[in-house]
């Protein structure tokens, strides 16, 4: 079973990677889409996959504090094969996660970097 993990800005804009997104769903072609059920690019991903019929696994946060969201970012990463994190280039911007600047800093970035300790496969997208 091909599970795959969409995340990133809860910024992010439909019309700016609608196009994209769907793209790489239809690439991919996963039999369930891994979210964290947040604003942005984790809707996005909800509704593109209930648009293809794809299935959709969604981990929410019991809490809205750090421990709630981590034990969340912790089941994506767990529950997925491949992970795609969205994000919004801004070349101004300092990103913790990373130790470097290149795009505004998302809580997928935590999520993107635990994923890859597990060795999932995971790609940034900059929109």
């Amino acid at each position: 079973m091909n599970r795959l993990a969409i995340i990133g800005s809860s910024n992010i804009k439909y019309n700016k990677c609608y196009g994209s997104m769907g793209a790489i769903i239809e690439m991919e072609e996963p039999d369930i889409i891994v979210s964290g059920g947040a604003y942005g690019a984790d809707k996005i991903s909800e509704d593109i996959a209930k648009e293809l019929n794809i299935k959709t696994d969604i981990y929410l946060p019991k809490t809205n504090d750090w421990d709630g969201y981590k034990e969340r970012n912790i089941l994506i990463a767990e529950n997925c094969d491949k992970l795609y994190n969205f994000v919004i280039k801004d070349d101004k911007s300092y990103c913790y996660h990373h130790k470097r600047g290149g795009h505004i800093k998302s809580g997928g970035c935590w999520t993107e970097n635990y994923a890859k300790q597990l060795g999932k496969q995971v790609k940034v997208i900059e929109i």
